[in-house]
């Protein structure tokens, strides 16, 4: 890895370019999406704003459960926000022309609510769940009880 420029914490923000995919590598699930960050300049000789030149981002996410979240919720064209270790690998195109890869190995991404609307659903928690039938007890409603303490049903 030497002679890579490296950042333990980098934060971009874009459209994903594609739908998000799942590979295997080594055994092991590993989820990929390009995502376009595309800043907006103000042209002072046109005296409007414009597109500026788009910086491409390859996201990888490790984490089968972040991962299994960004396929089932984000798709070609959402807007979404990665942070995590970024990695810029330099590389020559078939014109012999010097660019950079821009990699965020993501540990963090997030649907952005700028021109959408999310809806959050939380995954369950199987320890918890495996606990209650171990005891044969029933599971309690999260969502009801917490709405029934903050009402001061309870």
């Amino acid at each position: 890895m030497a002679g890579r420029p490296r950042l333990d914490k980098h934060t971009a923000t874009g459209n994903l370019v594609d739908d998000p995919v799942t590979r295997e590598v080594n055994g092991s699930k590993l989820v990929t999406f390009r995502l376009a960050d595309t800043p907006r300049v103000f042209d002072r000789e046109a005296n409007e704003w414009k597109d500026g030149e788009a910086v491409f981002y390859d996201v990888a996410v490790k984490s089968v459960r972040l991962g299994e979240n960004v396929v089932g919720s984000l798709a070609k064209g959402n807007r979404a926000t990665v942070t995590g270790n970024y990695e810029a690998v330099p590389y020559v195109n078939k014109e012999g022309s010097p660019g950079l890869n821009h990699r965020v190995w993501a540990d963090e991404v997030s649907a952005s609510l700028e021109f959408a609307t999310v809806e959050i659903a939380q995954n369950p928690k199987p320890g918890l769940w495996a606990k209650a039938m171990d005891a044969q007890v029933a599971p309690v409603d999260v969502e009801q009880a917490t709405v029934d303490r903050e009402w001061g049903l309870v």
